[in-house]
């Protein structure tokens, strides 16, 4: 997966944005700065629970972490093994229900090499 996923830097501004919805909706770091920036584009990936209740709050479309192994897959990053196996641990991770992962792992096995 090099080269997917790339390190970007706050502007001050989603700076203070991330730091006020830590404090005032109690998110971690990570999470609030995830939503900063996803204000412009209108879609976070974030685990489910509170993050996500506040990025629909905002006018964010959540999306699953869940989803990122069938992304992977679909773009050609991923094997179908590895798919599976990062889908596993993200539900470890997560805690998903386990009628989510087996919807999930079903779409996984459905993708072509």
């Amino acid at each position: 997966m090099e080269g997917l996923l790339h390190r970007v830097e706050l502007e001050e501004t989603e700076q203070k944005l991330a730091e006020s919805l830590a404090v005032e909706q109690r998110l971690g770091a990570g999470e609030s700065e995830v939503l900063a920036l996803a204000t412009t584009i209108g879609q976070a990936v974030i685990d489910e629970g509170r993050a996500s209740r506040v990025a629909e709050a905002v006018g964010i479309t959540p999306v699953s972490t869940l989803f990122l192994p069938l992304v992977g897959r679909r773009q050609r990053a991923l094997e179908a093994r590895e798919a599976l196996a990062l889908l596993r641990r993200l539900a470890v991770v997560t805690g998903a229900r386990a009628e989510v992962v087996f919807q999930l792992e079903s779409e996984l096995r459905k993708e072509r090499p």
